[in-house]
């Protein structure tokens, strides 16, 4: 599409010299952005009305020597985007990088530069601030341990950055924080380790505040913002038959929510839509990592653009695992662990910006499907592992054709379907107004893994087309041109959880590893900044790699108030 600057010209063009400047490019603005482990950029571009441009990414740490290849940049024009994007993984938060990206066109035009960008760094508690010990109470005190502070409005006069209010046992009136920290200096308001600090309600009203250790029981909204609070820390907090646990409907930016444990108030057997674990609010730039999620409708909902969501241990809620919806460019989910998720599993109703990446996550049991479509553009799913009763991919899974796919398992456990689609994918004519998606220029997939058990239903259809084996889906659409067909019996164990129809409430941990011999170990194909680490001769199809330690899904920390919680704290 040509800018104003470009028509005057273009309208001096023969119509095939026209024709040809087009679908050449050239580069517009760039915009990049990064969380503690993400870079993200956006390129804008002018021409390229046939969408063939190819755009590029390298990066390394300042200082470094060699480049490292990172995963390409995909061609967006959606919803209003007409760009190159995407992400590089896996970054040393507080780091500078330079990243390198370019953009060429087999039609003509290229363009390459370099930005240098620091990913945020991981909140540190501040060591030389003040400290002061609080109880509960109205007012009074003077901070000490031997006279603390009666209530938190008593502790106003001494919140300046850096300081730290200890809070002892008791419950607390609903608190609203509104006196700004700043970087380097949060004002910190966490437990004092001698039993639980339990609050009616926290609102966060102010910048680079710090919650850690406290309890929140029995509200509408647990944690509820005010005033876009942006660079906020919730850590190792415990929520509590909350309807939203930690709910950021009134803005927020760039906060590091992790290691919280959330049971709320919606079991999954209600099956109901609303209550949510954390509730991002359509917010951006934010870290929400090993949070321990349940009970509630999603566990996470709502990221807004640049959001990094990994680690998080999501199990028996009664609507969806994480419902992205309305997310924009660079939304990364990765290596979480979502089971009984009552209605789906990850959701784009709809996705509103390009691309998404789903990476090395398990997703175990629901009722629909493992992704949720309505409208999509682009997406990655690289080394996930899918187990269901039933079907896989339902919800109109035509838009699984949008996805650029490596390394996955698709694993249907009897092939019996009782949504009347086939046990795999079933890529139909979705109505409801939703317009049909056919094999196009973002479809990608290959070397994945299935088994579709020992039902009558095909695997795969395709707009009433069928597809009884992986070789006969390539013959008719042309991708899964290295998938295989994996025995679940023989790959995958920890099966046994799985004693008939779904749901089923979790009564152990899935680790849905491979066992030896499995077809599934080294069929993979290395992706670039993806695949960093991997045990044998390529990576292995799924989520856990064999021979390699599961990633760690839920809290790290452990306290005095909740000395359960595993003690191993991890970068990620």
């Amino acid at each position: 599409m040509a800018s104003a600057l470009t028509l005057p010209i273009v309208a001096l063009l023969t119509s095939s010299e026209a024709a040809f400047a087009a679908d050449s490019v050239a580069a517009g603005t760039l915009e990049t952005y990064s969380t503690m482990h993400s870079i993200g950029v956006e390129w804008s571009v002018i021409g390229d009305d046939n969408l063939n441009a190819v755009g590029s990414i390298e990066y390394r740490v300042v200082g470094a020597t060699q480049w490292q290849e990172g995963l390409k940049l995909f061609r967006v024009q959606f919803d209003g985007y007409d760009m190159v994007a995407g992400s590089v993984f896996f970054l040393m938060p507080g780091n500078e990088y330079e990243v390198r990206v370019g953009i060429a066109d087999p039609d003509g035009g290229s363009a390459s530069t370099t930005e240098l960008i620091r990913t945020q760094s991981i909140p540190v508690r501040p060591s030389d601030g003040s400290e002061y010990h609080v109880v509960p109470g109205s007012g009074g005190g003077t901070g000490t341990l031997d006279d603390p502070f009666r209530g938190l409005e008593a502790t106003r006069p001494f919140a300046n950055p850096g300081a730290t209010f200890l809070l002892h046992q008791g419950i607390y009136a609903q608190a609203i924080l509104d006196q700004d920290g700043v970087e380097n200096g949060h004002i910190i308001y966490a437990g004092a380790g001698d039993g639980e600090a339990i609050f009616d309600g926290i609102v966060i009203a102010a910048n680079h505040v710090w919650i850690e250790d406290l309890t929140i029981r029995n509200q509408s909204s647990g944690l509820i913002t005010s005033s876009n609070p942006e660079h906020v820390v919730v850590q190792n907090c415990l929520f509590e038959n909350n309807h939203y646990s930690i709910d950021l409907r009134n803005g927020g930016r760039a906060w590091y929510i992790s290691d919280n444990t959330i049971v709320g108030d919606t079991p999954y057997t209600s099956a109901s839509l609303a209550g949510e674990g954390i509730e991002l609010g359509r917010t951006s730039d934010h870290t929400v990592a090993h949070n321990s999620i349940t009970n509630t409708a999603d566990g996470i909902s709502y990221p807004g653009r640049n959001v990094d969501i990994f680690g998080n241990d999501i199990f028996d809620t009664s609507d969806d695992g994480i419902e992205a919806d309305n997310g924009r460019a660079n939304i990364r989910i990765w290596d979480n662990r979502l089971t009984n998720t009552r209605h789906n599993g990850i959701t784009f109703q709809d996705q509103r910006g390009a691309p998404w990446y789903i990476i090395g996550n398990q997703l175990a049991n629901w009722d629909q499907g493992g992704f949720k479509f309505r409208t999509t553009d682009q997406f990655v799913i690289i080394n996930n592992t899918f187990i269901n009763w039933n079907q896989i991919v339902d919800h109109w899974s035509q838009n699984i054709l949008n996805a650029y796919s490596r390394n996955n398992l698709f694993v249907s456990l009897s092939g019996n379907n009782n949504k009347g689609d086939a046990s795999i994918f079933g890529m139909r004519n979705p109505g409801h107004g939703y317009p049909d998606i056919h094999v196009n220029r973002l479809t990608d997939l290959d070397y994945d893994g299935f088994d579709w058990g020992g039902g009558s239903s095909p695997p795969f259809t395709y707009f009433g087309e069928t597809y009884s084996s992986v070789s006969e889906l390539h013959s008719g659409l042309q991708i899964e041109e290295h998938g295989i067909r994996i025995d679940k019996d023989e790959c995958l164990s920890d099966l046994d959880r799985f004693s008939g129809q779904n749901p089923i409430p979790v009564s152990k941990p899935l680790n849905a590893s491979l066992r030896p011999g499995c077809a599934a170990i080294d069929a993979g194909v290395v992706v670039p900044n993806i695949s960093n680490t991997f045990d044998g001769a390529a990576p292995d199809l799924g989520a856990l790699e064999f021979g390699l330690a599961p990633p760690h899904y839920g809290p790290r920390l452990q306290t005095a108030s909740r000395p359960n919680a595993p003690g191993n704290l991890e970068v990620f």
